[in-house]
């Protein structure tokens, strides 16, 4: 069963989970993924080169005409939260929301969401707090309600009730109660701030397994 996982680094992340569930389930995991280009309808700013990312508009053109030439049985889109370039102040979940729409009406075949995961602050990655909090790690956590700052998580649950299409939310196992930890089931849950370790995402992905496995035997043509 052909599966298409799209979007920026925020999809990559998941890629080890995908592979390593690939092989119990006959999965073909195929990965078409641009760092720092999500797949909204508008152009972004890539904050490295310090310009619009016409690329990643190209990119994404690519991506759509690729799509219907592999005919998946499933597209999986996971990215993070970018404003348009031309309202760069314009984080709004309802904003992005609306750009995603656009996007997945190009795509022609069953579509799922890997809802966007929280985001710990960049002044205070998991590895580096972890490093000097040994003993007792509470002050690299924190509140669930900030790990949203750019509207991503928000974002893909109103698409996915727009649309009616599948969202997978791994914010609750990630976040318990109110704060998100940044050690979960004994595993560090990134190696940034904001980016699954492989560890975590094969932690995830086999939990959310038997469902993807239900998701494609409703939905999927098997290729």
């Amino acid at each position: 069963t052909r599966i298409v996982v799209v979007g920026d680094s925020h999809a990559a992340h998941w890629i080890p989970g995908l592979v390593a569930a690939s092989a119990a389930n006959n999965w073909e995991i195929i990965p078409l993924t641009k760092n720092n280009c999500p797949m909204l309808d508008y152009p972004v700013v890539n904050p490295r080169l310090g310009r619009v990312f016409t690329e990643c508009t190209d990119w994404r053109a690519h991506v759509i005409e690729t799509i219907d030439s592999l005919a998946p049985s499933l597209v999986i889109l996971s990215f993070s939260g970018y404003p348009s370039a031309t309202a760069p102040n314009d984080l709004r979940a309802a904003t992005q929301a609306a750009a995603e729409i656009r996007l997945i009406d190009q795509i022609h075949v069953p579509v799922a969401i890997f809802a966007d995961v929280p985001r710990f602050s960049q002044l205070n990655p998991i590895p580096s707090c972890l490093a000097r909090n040994r003993a007792e790690v509470s002050p690299c956590t924190i509140p669930r309600a900030q790990g949203d700052p750019s509207g991503s998580h928000a974002r893909d649950l109103l698409v996915g009730s727009e649309l009616g299409i599948p969202v997978f939310d791994f914010t609750p196992g990630l976040c318990p109660g109110d704060i998100c930890a940044p050690i979960v089931d004994g595993i560090i849950v990134y190696h940034d701030q904001h980016h699954l370790t492989r560890t975590m995402s094969r932690h995830l992905v086999e939990a959310a397994a038997p469902a993807l496995v239900s998701l494609l035997n409703q939905v999927a043509t098997p290729h």
